[in-house]
């Protein structure tokens, strides 16, 4: 199984760890701060339908820490709000985490 790294736990990186987790994937969403990754449980959780895999079955994980996100990630997607120095900063982080075959991608704009 596939492991993605969404780093971000925003509206946005909270959609994506949702679809990416409906769709196989084993997610591991990642949020510095405590408050946006309980967010983002109650996000997902109010999303599944009675006929969707409960909010337990789902292969989806909340992490607190980057490295922990990417130990053994295989696509890590940087979500963070779109500012130039918070961008460089997370890709730099990621490249020197991710194990050498991860894929790295950012949304911006």
């Amino acid at each position: 199984m596939l492991t993605i790294a969404i780093i971000g736990a925003g509206p946005l990186g909270r959609w994506l760890a949702l679809a990416a987790a409906r769709a196989g994937f084993r997610v591991l969403l990642e949020d510095v701060m405590p408050a946006t990754l309980h967010h983002a449980q109650e996000y997902i959780r109010s999303q599944l339908s009675s006929s969707a895999p409960g909010f337990d079955q789902l292969p989806i994980a909340f992490v607190s820490s980057i490295e922990d996100a990417v130990r053994e990630a295989d696509l890590a997607i940087d979500c963070v709000p779109d500012e130039l120095e918070s961008k460089l900063e997370i890709l730099w982080l990621l490249d020197r985490m991710a194990p050498p075959r991860t894929v790295l991608a950012t949304p911006t704009t």
